[in-house]
């Protein structure tokens, strides 16, 4: 077995792993100060999406909670 191949592949496994952790952390830190609400974004759309009763997805929902009736009975 190569000796030369296995020492490389062993520096550019561990050349990546460092690099791919420095990037990490300098993105985190670069980022700390900045909020998002994400989470309150999602809510409020699927709030507004579900929510109305005469939009598409409210009319399927009801739709699919009558088969479910049907399906029970």
């Amino acid at each position: 077995m190569n000796t030369d191949n296995v020492l490389l592949v062993i520096l550019l496994v561990l050349g990546i792993v460092l690099l791919s952790n420095l990037a990490m952390f300098f993105m985190v830190r670069r980022w700390r100060d900045i909020r998002f609400d994400w989470f309150k974004n999602i809510r409020t759309d699927v709030d507004r999406h579900f929510g109305d009763k005469n939009s598409p997805l409210g009319e399927l929902r009801r739709r699919v909670e009558q088969l479910k009736e049907n399906d029970e009975e």
